[in-house]
């Protein structure tokens, strides 16, 4: 009788030892069974424990590209995590989002499960804010919010102090190179991003201290937003309109000819004025200045998108140009008053 006692304790001995091996083996699924739930357009808190991520666990209702991210105005330095349904990570991020603050874009697939993840860089515990956005909702709310822009007719903007904001929206009537622009020097910081679904996927970009321009080429019927944001501590007011390529580079630049010398004065006014130059020929070009101060020159390309920058007049640069492909020469000039360059075009040396 002692034996079988004996015998069937020491059976149950090894059972009990064989599941604690097996249980120990399994991967920690706990986390993500404890996981939070968000939901698109949601901003909640989530505790974060010492060296842990909090998991939250989200199914979409559409395909759709979505944003997580951590909320903070002051600094915070934090991870964010995206997990499929298998518990694979897809991918992290640590601070797209600015001041220290994660940001994750995906796109995600309807009626799937995934999870989120967000930790603290360094070894603290604490709070932390996220929020879930969607593609789609967001560009739905910035259309209601944003101000319709008509081709030639220009709108007022007051931004009322720095950090303002203001969305505005532009459907060309048919397909080409269209441009947004200031209408008055009003000697303040302005940054201008132009896009079409995402604020941060933008197509161009723009910020000056006078005036700014801001395009690129535009499908007709598509719909194109600009976000203008005011860099200026007490605000400023601006006037904008929307012109067409050729409308815009006839009224801020004059011609230059190849192998003729051009005088052309420079001030601290004057940055948003070019000079243009359409090649006849496809080939290599040599741009020479001269002028009594330092004075720095960017080329850009027929859509006004920066090609080459330079800051040594001595001897100049060269640059390879496509025939009937305009360009145009931005100058600046660092100091008060005004200087005179002389600029001239050639064609290379082979």
């Amino acid at each position: 009788m002692r034996k079988t006692v004996r015998k069937k304790f020491s059976v149950f001995l090894a059972l009990l030892l064989l599941l604690c091996m097996l249980s120990s083996a399994l991967p920690p699924a706990s986390a993500f069974e404890a996981s939070y739930e968000i939901a698109a357009g949601q901003t909640m808190d989530i505790a974060v424990s010492y060296k842990k991520v909090t998991y939250l666990r989200f199914i979409p209702e559409r395909t759709d590209t979505y944003y997580f991210s951590s909320v903070s105005d002051s600094y915070q330095d934090t991870l964010g995590y995206l997990y499929n349904a298998d518990q694979v990570m897809l991918t992290k991020d640590d601070s797209s989002g600015g001041r220290g603050n994660f940001k994750i874009t995906y796109e995600l697939t309807a009626g799937e499960i995934y999870y989120f993840g967000a930790a603290y860089f360094s070894s603290s515990g604490g709070t932390i804010t996220v929020k879930l956005e969607s593609q789609t909702a967001n560009l739905q709310i910035i259309d209601s919010d944003a101000t319709e822009l008509i081709l030639n007719e220009p709108s007022y903007v007051l931004l009322m102090s720095y950090g303002s904001r203001a969305f505005f929206k532009f459907t060309p009537q048919q397909s080409g190179s269209y441009m947004l622009t200031t209408g008055n020097e009003t000697g303040e910081n302005v940054e201008c991003i132009l896009f079409q679904t995402n604020p941060d996927a933008d197509l161009s970009i723009a910020f000056a201290s006078l005036n700014f321009y801001c395009g690129c080429d535009m499908q007709v019927g598509e719909t194109y937003y600009y976000l203008l944001t005011s860099k200026a501590a007490e605000g400023v007011g601006i006037d904008i309109v929307v012109k067409t390529l050729e409308d815009y580079s006839d009224s801020v630049s004059e011609q230059i000819v190849l192998d003729e010398t051009k005088n052309w004065v420079v001030s601290d006014q004057t940055w948003t004025q070019f000079l243009k130059f359409v090649p006849e020929t496809t080939d290599d070009f040599f741009f020479s200045f001269e002028s009594d101060e330092f004075v720095s020159v960017d080329l850009l390309d027929a859509s006004f998108m920066t090609r080459h920058i330079c800051r040594d007049f001595n001897p100049g640069f060269r640059f390879s140009l496509t025939a009937g492909a305009p360009c145009y020469l931005k100058f600046a000039y660092p100091y008060e008053g005004a200087q005179t360059v002389n600029v001239r075009v050639s064609i290379a040396e082979h």
